[in-house]
C-alpha cells in the first residue's frame, strides 16, 4: 500500500503495520480505519486473517476480500495489524523517494513485537535508495532498539518523536533525527526544544468551539528557538489562520531532492498527428525525424500513453 502523500514533509507513506493501542484526542489513522474496515466481528472469523503473537495482535498474509470481492484496507480496524505483502512494495518502487513508514499506525509501541519491526528494517534495507521516515509517539523504543544493536544507523533512516514537553526522550547523534510538534496539543511548545537535526510543526488537532485556538506565540517561539536548524510548516487551515505569510517549508540536506523533469504530453507536440478513429478514439503518430529513419510513415503512440510520451520519445 504505497500511496502519494498529501502530508507535504514526504513523498510516499507505505503502511506494513497498522493499528494503534493509543487513544489519542484525535488520529488520522483511526478516522481511516474506522472509514474502511467494514465490519470488524465478521472479518476477524474469516481465515484471511491469522491471530498474532499476542493477544489483539493480527496478522494479513493477503489483501483481504469481503464476500463481494471487494479489497478491505482494514479488516481488523484499528487493532495493530501485521501486513506481509506490502513488505516488498517499496523495493519494486525504483525512483527514489522520501517515505513516511507506519503513517496510519505506531511501528513502536510496546505492544508490537520486536520482529515485525526487524521485518520493516529488512525490507528498508532492501531499498536503500529510498529515504525512510519514522515517527512515534513512544521514543523510549528506539533507545531499547538502539541498546540492543538493532536500530538501523544510516544516512537514508529518520527517526522521529512527537514533542508532547521537555521530558521527550530523544536518541544521540548517532542517527538522524527530527520533532514533531501539534501546535493544537496542550503541550505545544516544549520549554527547550532538544536537539534534534530536524523539526516539523503542525496543527493536526481539529479545534472545536470550547478548545483554545492554535497559538502564534507558541510558533514564534518554535521559529526563535530552533536556531539553524531547518523547520517545516505543515500546510493546513489552521496553520493559515495563525501564520499569514508564506510558510516555512524546509528540508535536511540529506531529505532534499531535484525536482522532477515534467514528462512531454504527445497532444502538446508538434510532431505528433492526431487521427480521429471514430468510437475508438483517436490515434497518435509521432512524426519525430529521431524516429522516422524505422518508421517512414511515422510511430504508432500505443493509447496507454495517451497522456504523457512514451519512453523511446527522443524529448524526454
Amino acid at each position: 500500500m504505497m500511496n502519494l502523500s498529501k502530508i507535504g514533509w514526504c513523498d510516499f507513506s507505505w503502511n506494513p503495520v497498522t493499528g494503534c493501542r493509543d487513544n489519542c484526542y484525535f488520529c488520522y489513522g483511526r478516522h481511516q480505519a474506522a472509514r474502511l474496515c467494514g465490519t470488524v466481528r465478521i472479518n476477524l472469523g474469516d481465515p484471511q486473517i491469522q491471530k498474532g503473537p499476542k493477544r489483539g495482535l493480527y496478522i494479513l498474509p493477503a489483501p483481504f476480500h469481503n464476500d463481494s470481492d471487494k479489497v478491505i484496507a482494514y479488516p481488523a480496524g484499528f487493532a495493530p495489524t501485521l501486513h506481509p505483502y506490502r513488505l516488498d512494495m517499496i523495493a519494486a518502487k525504483k525512483k527514489p523517494a522520501n517515505i513516511y513508514v507506519c503513517s496510519t499506525g505506531e511501528l513502536f509501541g510496546e505492544w508490537i513485537p520486536e520482529k515485525w519491526i526487524d521485518l520493516v528494517f529488512d525490507a528498508c534495507k532492501a531499498a536503500p535508495w529510498h529515504n525512510y521516515m519514522f515517527l512515534t509517539k513512544h521514543p523510549h523504543r528506539y533507545t531499547q532498539l538502539s541498546d540492543a544493536e538493532k536500530l538501523i544507523e544510516q544516512d537514508n533512516i529518520w527517526y522521529g518523536s512527537y514533542l508532547s514537553d521537555e521530558r521527550t526522550p530523544f536518541l544521540s547523534g548517532r542517527y538522524h533525527t527530527f520533532g514533531y510538534i501539534d501546535l493544537s496539543s496542550p503541550h505545544a511548545s516544549p520549554c527547550a526544544l532538544p536537539e534534534f537535526e530536524w523539526i516539523i510543526v503542525g496543527c493536526d488537532t481539529p479545534v472545536f468551539k470550547h478548545d483554545e485556538p492554535p497559538s502564534r506565540t507558541a510558533l514564534e517561539k518554535i521559529l526563535l528557538d530552533r536556531g539553524s536548524r531547518p523547520l517545516f510548516m505543515k500546510d493546513s487551515q489552521l496553520m493559515r489562520s495563525i501564520w499569514d505569510g508564506a510558510l516555512v517549508q524546509e528540508f535536511p540536506l540529506l531529505l532534499q531532492r531535484a525536482p522532477d523533469r515534467p514528462i512531454p504530453h504527445c497532444k502538446h507536440c508538434k510532431q505528433c498527428q492526431i487521427i480521429g478513429e471514430g468510437k475508438r478514439g483517436n490515434r497518435h503518430i509521432c512524426r519525430h525525424r529521431k524516429v522516422l529513419k524505422e518508421h517512414k510513415d511515422g510511430r504508432h503512440v500505443p493509447g496507454r500513453y495517451a497522456r504523457t510520451s512514451p519512453e523511446w520519445c527522443p524529448k524526454r
